[in-house]
């Protein structure tokens, strides 16, 4: 009979044990985030470039064109003239008839969407365009010439970015049973807590969104601005032709800059290091507008410090929106070389 007490009473603490370890494990590790809107991702928009000759093969006398292939991957659309693409090939007088061309510049005419997500979760399909040079022939016939083509695109684009600020009713004391209990992720004083950050994709990038509580009445937050994938950024919309955009010089008061947006529930923000920056109100959201400054072009990472005063203390969270906007430009090489024959590639063919 004992034994049976015993047993039973031995059941029932581990029981209680699971259900109080199953239960604190809830309260402290479920972690609220930002609604997943965005496809993600950092490709933005891929260009790829070929001739319209089999295998790249261009014979003397023969007339070619170069297809520039652009597909955009990431979730902004390109507007008309938004995309440029400049290619450059061989200056040698003798190389082409009717002129020498050492850079042929392109732009896209139409509207190309790009991806997204559905209010069902499917994926939006992506717009893609294809430009074709004027027609070049190719007259030189002294030597066969294996040309390795350089291209420089350029495009403006935006990333946007969606996370959350967490804020306690009182920041310097200890997180409260209730505040525990709606699954946000509280930092305690003197310490600090990360929070996840969704992007659209882009070639630029928000990450490691980390909050801290500074004081008594104010909370900060940082967050660090990335550009993938080795191009280079400046601020777009500077009202520069086809031929100089994203042609950025030494000391070139637009290189090496992004414009960012920050929409937010928790009251006025203020960063530390975003350049010009300028308050207004949508709504209920503070909306800051400045501009992030990298080092130079060799800088492909900044981090953005800010400060709130929490308001609005009823919520247990307040979302928050980050937008960049930018041209963003690269030089590649094409992959595959272009082989200009000393004969007529006819001709060689049907030996």
């Amino acid at each position: 009979m004992k034994f049976t007490k015993r047993l039973i009473l031995l059941v029932l603490i581990l029981f209680i044990s699971v259900l109080y370890g199953c239960t604190e494990t809830t309260s402290e590790n479920t972690n609220i985030e930002a609604q997943k809107r965005f496809v993600g991702g950092s490709s933005g928009v891929v260009t790829s470039v070929s001739t319209d000759k089999s295998n790249n093969l261009v014979g003397v006398g023969e007339s070619f064109s170069y297809m520039v292939d652009v597909k955009n991957t990431g979730e902004y659309d390109l507007q008309a003239n938004d995309y440029i693409v400049k290619l450059l090939i061989p200056q040698d007088p003798g190389v082409f008839e009717g002129g020498t061309y050492g850079e042929l510049t392109l732009n896209n005419e139409n509207v190309a969407s790009g991806t997204g997500l559905n209010p069902d979760g499917s994926t939006i399909p992506n717009g893609e365009f294809e430009i074709k040079t004027i027609p070049l022939k190719w007259a030189s016939v002294t030597k066969p010439v294996d040309y390795d083509l350089s291209y420089r695109y350029c495009y403006k684009y935006e990333t946007r970015a969606d996370s959350i600020l967490c804020k306690k009713s009182d920041l310097q004391g200890r997180i409260s049973d209730d505040e525990k209990n709606t699954g946000c992720s509280y930092p305690e004083f003197g310490s600090s807590i990360s929070q996840t950050t969704h992007n659209s994709n882009g070639p630029v990038q928000f990450s490691n969104l980390v909050q801290t509580i500074q004081n008594a009445d104010s909370m900060r937050f940082t967050f660090d601005l990335s550009i993938i994938g080795g191009g280079n950024v400046g601020l777009a919309d500077q009202g520069r032709d086809e031929l100089t955009r994203c042609e950025w010089r030494p000391n070139d008061v637009t290189s090496d800059k992004v414009t960012v947006t920050i929409k937010s529930e928790a009251g006025l923000v203020e960063c530390d290091n975003l350049k010009q920056s300028t308050h207004s109100t949508e709504g209920n959201l503070d909306v800051l507008v400045g501009i992030v400054e990298f080092n130079d072009e060799s800088s492909t990472s900044k981090k953005i410090s800010c400060k709130y005063k929490p308001e609005n203390i009823g919520n247990a969270h307040d979302n928050l929106e980050l937008k960049a906007t930018y041209d963003y430009a690269k030089t590649e090489t094409l992959s595959e070389q272009i082989k200009f024959l000393k004969s007529n590639h006819t001709t060689i063919n049907s030996r």
